[in-house]
């Protein structure tokens, strides 16, 4: 059943406008009497019926709310510094499907590009309807001497300087291969969760 992400209180009837009616009725043409689930962030899937839909909207009749069953059932955050921006949307579309619930971004002397916190929340919410969560990961921007000494750090392209290593608690391990920023911090998140949740 194809899903929606909304930014209100659910349980009522519902009106999709903006970007959801255009995905609901020019990408999936979907069609009254179609069912459809919609997500807003809390604990619940919610099961609407379209009753009907016009060129500017479409209008959903409540049907039920069930329990998630496709959210983490482990808190898990990773930290990771600034990359490139479509890198970073990479990034938090992985972590939002492995289960994370918070990615925390800093900026380091190699890591200075510019994080838009609000576009990459953003991404996170529209990616719940690939992976069925309906709480998304979310996404903060951390100084580097507020990183906890006991998490998974990944660095940026660059890597670290010396000063930086140190003070984050931190030796540098990079395996036998060197793997981009985006794609190093959901490998190791995957195999956190993986041993969280017993995968």
């Amino acid at each position: 059943m194809k899903r929606f992400f909304v930014e209100k209180s659910l349980g009522g009837g519902v009106e999709l406008v903006g970007s959801e009616h255009h995905h609901l009725c020019n990408v999936l043409r979907m069609r009254t009497g179609d069912e459809v689930i919609l997500v807003c962030g809390d604990e619940f899937d919610y099961k609407y019926l379209i009753t009907s839909i016009t060129k500017t909207n479409a209008q959903l009749r409540f049907v039920k709310k069930e329990t998630n069953k496709h959210n983490p059932t482990s808190l898990f955050s990773i930290y990771l510094g600034a990359i490139k921006p479509d890198s970073l949307h990479v990034a938090v579309t992985g972590l939002n499907e492995v289960g994370v619930s918070d990615l925390y971004i800093f900026k380091s002397k190699h890591s200075n590009a510019n994080v838009n916190i609000e576009k990459l929340n953003s991404i996170a919410k529209q990616s719940c309807k690939q992976c069925g969560r309906s709480i998304p990961l979310k996404v903060h921007e951390i100084e580097m001497k507020d990183i906890p000494k006991n998490s998974i750090v990944i660095g940026p392209e660059g890597g670290f300087t010396d000063d930086e290593l140190e003070l984050i608690g931190k030796q540098p391990y990079l395996g036998a291969r060197t793997l981009r920023a985006e794609t190093a911090v959901v490998i190791a998140a995957a195999l956190q969760m993986k041993e969280l949740e017993k995968w």
